[in-house]
């Protein structure tokens, strides 16, 4: 009950709601330490539980506050220095592909880590070498959507600062010490300098020394979708099949002498044994945060065998719980913290069932599979936004595998060291054939199940479902299946016939706007892609899309062929049915194009010819819905294809205006907006991006028409509602303030009322 405790006030103080604790909140712990003195005269293990709460939302507020101090800080020196010499050391393993190297640089005067980008010439960077670089800094800043990966949560929870591009750099002479980030490191280069396929160079170093760098974004595709991601993650399965492995092996050897057995009894030497593999193991792996977990719930039952005590499977996991705690406040950040525990706990639980324990033994393993799958459903739904179909049945087999794999792994590349290569080589290509499978089995197309919830309705679920395993009768029962009701519904914000919604996603220096009625549903462009990999289409368009409850499109217009438009393109059309496609890669866009949807008009503007190409081929889509509300979506027309516009005498007048280029001087000419009287102004750019947009020239003559100026890049994405007006409904960044959340204060963005209320 206290370990529990803990993890509530910890979580309570790492998500708390606001920009900075107020004395309000130190109130809160202060009267809940209170009660745990009053309420220690009527019950102990309430008192206990009160105080854990106490200690550990404290703990977790002064973590975060610390945290919260030093990205400002670093931000401070990036306003002073934005290029400035930074001298460090790396800590973990770079990570390099074709374009560039990303390592992580503890700052030797201040302690900060910070995490660096060398493009193309990057050289070697083992780690622990020391290195003065002459960098471009940047502050912690992300994007904010309905749904994608939390940047600023993840740099915040790995205490990184911030970050910053290399220019040049040298090493200089003061290398710290053989450590075991440099031992991992040497034990992966030389698993990949001995293997020969791709899939060994990949799972090898993963499975033996937690280097996940081989792994590609497909191959991770088809770990997530088959429900085997934690298989290459040195994870619980793991850390206590190592300490099995050591439990027996020690003990079967220490019964080969009496004199031994005599002085030692051979149980208590096999844990012992088995703790020392663990923890070897643990360090191998970086000491994860499930490897943490795993670790010291072997060593508890380590102590109590020695000490020839007992234990409770939950005690031993609640002083894990308190212990990684203690060594990192902020680990409830971390979705692995909540897969990790929880996975164990529901193990636990479903292992002191009735239907369990009366069930013949070889039903118990995909009995517990099934419910270990079901029961995870809810955290993996709120953290990833899927959930894998085929989990059970692939994990059902390969659990089993893993089981032996493992071993053999640490065996082989052991013996490789002393020249001994053929296991090693076996197991190579051995892995390419269980790569393969994954990759076969995770092209299904059902294989995996969309499925964005709020964190409010996975709480209800996990109700749910411990109402329909651990408590008995029918009536707890329907009560469960009642609760789980709205993780199966779809989260759609209604839009009204006749009205319109317009979402302008945050997607840095690029475009994507998701346009929606009543039944239908359109995407103006896609965000962009870049040679490093990332795919905005991949990594936000379509995580917020399936958020938002759309999963469909009735339209994908692409402006045009630039890559900040039209880069995600690809992983839209992947990941979601489209069933027209107009403009760049589909129809042709021309002017007097026009169509109605649930009473809101669609009418192409621009371009009156094909052939155009550039920024000034850009198809221009006017929205209006049935009160003559309206917004303009341009692309990236410049000031030549404005003249074409106004030459021709279209209607332009527009209550919000999506700035065309960004922003750009080139663009948004004072005739131009004149003639469109937007009320409403929104720069879809990136943070700090190199070209200054939305300019300077262009603000004024916004703002010097009345108009509010909004930035994706300060307030993300951006939720407009055309009904009796154009009015924001929500700006993420401002309506989900979390206290790793970067708020930027910059003069020229309005913030037009009213914005939505916190809501999750």
């Amino acid at each position: 009950m206290a370990a529990l405790a803990a993890v509530v006030g910890a979580s309570a103080a790492v998500y708390w709601p606001a920009a900075h604790y107020t004395a309000g909140f130190w109130l809160l712990c202060s009267a809940v330490g209170a009660l745990a003195v009053v309420a220690r005269r009527w019950h102990v293990d309430l008192a206990v539980s009160a105080a854990a709460c106490a200690l550990a939302m404290g703990y977790a507020a002064w973590a975060a506050q610390a945290m919260q101090a030093a990205q400002q800080d670093w931000r401070e020196r990036v306003a002073k220095h934005p290029v400035d010499e930074l001298r460090g050391h790396i800590v973990g393993l770079p990570d390099s592909d074709a374009f560039r190297t990303r390592f992580v640089l503890r700052e030797a005067t201040t302690g900060q880590r910070i995490r660096l980008s060398w493009y193309d010439d990057a050289p070697a960077l083992p780690p622990g070498t020391c290195w003065v670089l002459r960098s471009r800094l940047r502050g912690a800043h992300g994007s904010v959507n309905a749904g994608g990966f939390d940047y600023e949560q993840w740099l915040f929870r790995e205490r990184l600062v911030g970050s910053a591009s290399v220019r040049r750099g040298a090493p200089c002479d003061d290398d710290e010490g053989a450590g075991l980030d440099k031992l991992r490191a040497g034990v992966s280069a030389a698993i990949r300098s001995a293997t020969h396929t791709h899939a060994g160079q990949a799972l090898i170093p993963a499975l033996v020394v937690g280097d996940r760098r081989g792994l590609s974004d497909e191959d991770w595709s088809a770990l997530r979708r088959t429900g085997t991601s934690h298989l290459v993650a040195i994870s619980g399965l793991h850390i206590g099949l190592m300490a099995l492995v050591g439990y027996a092996l020690g003990a079967w050897l220490w019964r080969r002498s009496a004199w031994l057995c005599r002085r030692l009894a051979a149980p208590r030497a096999g844990a012992v044994l088995g703790l020392i593999l663990a923890a070897g193991y643990a360090a191998l792996s970086g000491f994860a945060l499930p490897a943490q977990r795993a670790l010291i719930m072997v060593a508890v039952f380590v102590a109590c065998v020695l000490a020839g005590r007992g234990t409770l499977a939950w005690h031993a996991l609640g002083l894990a719980a308190i212990a990684v705690l203690l060594r990192d406040p902020l680990s409830p950040l971390s979705p692995g913290f909540w897969l990790s525990f929880g996975a164990v706990a529901w193990i636990i639980l479903i292992a002191r069932t009735p239907i369990y324990r009366d069930v013949a033994a070889w039903v118990r393993w995909p009995l517990l599979q099934l419910g270990l799958s079901i029961g995870l459903v809810p955290l993996t739904a709120v953290w990833f936004g899927e959930v894998s179909l085929l989990g059970p049945a692939v994990n059902f087999v390969l659990i089993p595998l893993f089981s032996v794999l493992v071993p053999l792994l640490l065996l082989a590349v052991s013996l490789s060291t002393v020249g001994v290569t053929l296991p090693l080589h076996v197991l190579d290509f051995s892995m390419a054939g269980l790569l393969s499978g994954l990759h076969g089995v995770g092209q299904w197309s059902a294989g995996a199940l969309p499925l964005a919830v709020n964190w409010q309705a996975a709480a209800l679920a996990v109700c749910a479902l411990l109402l329909v395993v651990a408590v008995r009768g029918w009536g707890a029962r329907v009560l469960g299946a009642l609760l789980l009701i709205p993780l199966l519904t779809s989260p759609a914000d209604r839009v009204h016939p006749g009205e319109a919604r317009l979402d302008i996603f945050d997607v840095g220096q690029g475009l994507a706007v998701l346009v929606r009625t009543a039944e239908h549903a359109l995407l103006y462009d896609a965000g962009p892609a870049y040679r490093s990999g990332f795919d905005a289409g991949a990594a936000i368009v379509v995580p917020s899309l399936r958020a938002m409850g759309v999963d469909q499109l009735d339209r994908l217009m692409v402006s045009h062929g630039d890559g900040d438009h039209a880069g995600g393109v690809a992983a839209v059309r992947t990941a979601l049915p489209v069933h027209d496609v107009l403009g760049h890669g589909g129809r042709a866009c021309t002017a007097g194009q026009r169509w109605t949807w649930d009473g809101v008009d669609f009418v192409v503007l621009h371009p009156t010819a094909t052939g155009l190409v550039g920024n000034n081929a850009s198809c221009v889509l006017r929205v209006t819905n049935a009160r003559g509300v309206s917004a303009l979506l341009p692309g990236d027309i410049e000031r030549s294809a404005e003249a074409q516009l106004l030459a021709r005498e279209v209607v332009l007048q527009s209550d919000v205006l999506v700035l065309p280029h960004h922003g750009s001087s080139s663009s948004s000419s004072a005739v131009f907006l004149d003639t469109v009287q937007p009320q409403l102004a929104v720069a879809s750019v990136g943070y700090a991006n190199r070209w200054g947009f939305p300019t300077e020239p262009v603000r004024g003559r916004v703002q010097a028409r009345g108009a509010a100026l909004l930035s994706t890049a300060h307030q993300g994405q951006i939720q407009i509602a055309l009904g009796d007006r154009a009015a924001v409904q929500r700006a993420a960044r401002v309506a989900r303030p979390r206290l790793w959340r970067h708020q930027p204060a910059v003069a020229w963005i309005a913030n037009p009322s009213p914005l939505s209320s916190p809501d999750d």
